[in-house]
């Protein structure tokens, strides 16, 4: 669990991009079934070398604000995981989903540039119901998002930017909630 929860391995070493942010509040039943999962993939034989990273990619890595270790942006002492939250189309439990959407799109989820994006990678939206955010989007074109990666105006979204091939796999009732926690928020202005 505090690999999942806390980016650090099993001697307390941080983890490079490992999305910890995203998953230190999930509930203990949650992390059971990801653990529980996990333990049940097939073994896959794969030596991915040792990282070296070069001056520039340590320089970053040492950058607390950087993004690329998130055991430095998370306060350890206080982790307290959320309680089991009914599934169920409501604002708790969207609440719940969201914090998958937080480690790119912040933490009040007004979007702005990604800590160490390349020039010309797309800043993650706003995600309130600002007029630079949500305001406009309807369930259907949040879903359309989402599950297909397409936007009310027919652009596709970059999956390399914005996985929605995998958030796609999401159940309606998720989306549902996330979409209904999303709209009851404060519109904020984007990146703010």
């Amino acid at each position: 669990m505090d690999t999942i929860r806390h980016g650090v391995d099993p001697n307390g070493n941080p983890y490079v991009l490992m999305p910890s942010l995203d998953y230190q509040f999930m509930n203990d039943t949650d992390m059971g079934r990801l653990i529980g999962y996990i333990q049940s993939l097939e073994p896959v034989d794969n030596d991915p070398g040792e990282v070296r990273p070069g001056p520039i990619g340590r320089i970053i890595i040492l950058d607390s604000s950087s993004g690329f270790v998130a055991a430095q942006q998370i306060d350890h002492a206080s982790i307290e995981p959320m309680n089991d939250v009914e599934v169920a189309v409501s604002v708790e439990y969207g609440q719940y989903v969201s914090y998958t959407c937080t480690g790119c799109h912040s933490a009040n989820f007004t979007g702005g540039p990604f800590p160490g994006a390349a020039p010309g990678d797309p800043p993650p939206s706003n995600l309130t119901p600002h007029e630079s955010g949500l305001a406009d989007y309807t369930l259907e074109d949040f879903t359309g998002v989402i599950r297909n990666g397409i936007k009310p105006d027919g652009s596709v979204i970059d999956p390399q930017f914005m996985p929605w091939n995998s958030l796609g796999q999401m159940t309606d009732t998720e989306i549902e909630a996330l979409y209904l926690y999303l709209q009851s928020l404060d519109p904020l202005p984007y990146n703010s």
